[in-house]
């Protein structure tokens, strides 16, 4: 049995093979000491009424997280407004969670802000400090391994796949949201970012990776080899899931693959170490520095558009969705680049 001190509920966890195995759902019929009321229940944000009758909270204590005991208005504003798929993909990461924090499971929510209403990308990175030990966790390796010099070639194949991916996930977005905008001003707003960004993102065909193409040839991988390589699994994922939210949910998903993609950067001082401790010619580096500087305000943007949209708690929930994936993904992609070979078509690293 799971006991929730917050509230003393107890729960019985489902059968093994249930993929819900901290709590019980409505039909499972939670049995509780002390069940919520309806009141309480009335209480929960829409889109919160979650299939156990528990907050997302509840949920995540059951499964082993930890909350501090003097939760701030912010981090329970964030786990309050986390809907049924983010608090399931927070559990089924929990054990890869515990493994980049010393066996903790800490809930989060980045810097004390005192004081609301909190706009939606404040949420948004609320959201994000929950999970982002999944990314900082490879990086670190990276920076450790004793072979860098040869794995670093295959860590930036890894960003070309994911790079060649953006420009048409973010067509693919566009044309969606300029599809609903007559009737939905949360696509318009959507759209009308989009319609920049990609300009931007075209100049040198960057969108589509050739940029990263030319840094690449630095470290000896062949770029018409490269161009023919299909995607790895974990990273065709993450583009098909994408797809499918922003065709089948709403447009305003490539945000939260933007957040991640764009929204946390290298420091100039993170490329230099990288370069002196892998030897690396400094060449094969220059997208990275470019990109030291220009994520940033990408990110700066991308936030100021999120803050304007009136976005439902539907909306909120698949932007916050996308961002938690794309977290799990891009970070088991990289763990995966950290394992492979670096022989490329033939020419091999240095």
């Amino acid at each position: 049995m799971t006991r929730l001190h917050a509230d003393r509920i107890i729960f019985q966890p489902q059968s093994d093979d249930s993929p819900f195995p901290a709590f019980r759902d409505v039909a499972g019929a939670a049995i509780a000491e002390q069940p919520l009321t309806d009141e309480q229940r009335g209480a929960l944000e829409p889109g919160q009424q979650f299939r156990s009758g528990l907050t997302a909270l509840q949920r995540l204590e059951a499964a082993g997280f930890a909350a501090d005991p003097l939760l701030t208005p912010f981090s329970r504003e964030v786990l309050d407004r986390l809907t049924d798929a983010e608090v399931d993909l927070l559990i089924s990461v929990k054990e890869l969670l515990k493994s980049a924090q010393d066996g903790a499971l800490p809930l989060v929510t980045g810097e004390m802000l005192d004081s609301g209403p909190w706009t939606a990308s404040q949420r948004l990175r609320g959201k994000m400090r929950l999970i982002l030990p999944l990314i900082f966790a490879p990086n670190r390796a990276l920076f450790s391994h004793l072979q860098l010099a040869r794995q670093y070639p295959m860590w930036a194949l890894t960003i070309y796949y994911l790079a060649r991916n953006f420009l048409p996930l973010m067509e693919t977005a566009l044309a969606r949201a300029q599809a609903l905008a007559d009737t939905d001003p949360v696509a318009a707003g959507t759209a009308s970012y989009l319609k920049q960004h990609i300009e931007e993102e075209r100049h040198g065909a960057e969108g589509y990776g050739e940029a990263h193409l030319i840094d690449l040839a630095v470290f000896g991988v062949d770029p018409a080899w490269a161009r023919r390589q299909p995607l790895p699994l974990t990273i065709a994922t993450l583009v098909g899931c994408h797809y499918d939210w922003i065709i089948q949910r709403h447009p305003v998903a490539i945000f939260g693959f933007l957040e991640v993609a764009e929204g946390y950067p290298p420091s100039v001082a993170e490329i230099e170490d990288l370069i002196a401790r892998s030897g690396l010619p400094r060449a094969g580096f220059d997208l990275l520095f470019e990109h030291a500087d220009l994520d940033v305000s990408h990110r700066d943007e991308l936030h100021e558009v999120l803050d304007g949209l009136s976005m439902t708690p539907e909306q909120e929930g698949i932007l916050g969705l996308s961002a938690l994936r794309t977290v799990e993904l891009m970070s088991k992609s990289f763990w995966e680049a950290l394992e492979e070979s670096v022989s490329f078509g033939g020419a091999t690293a240095p």
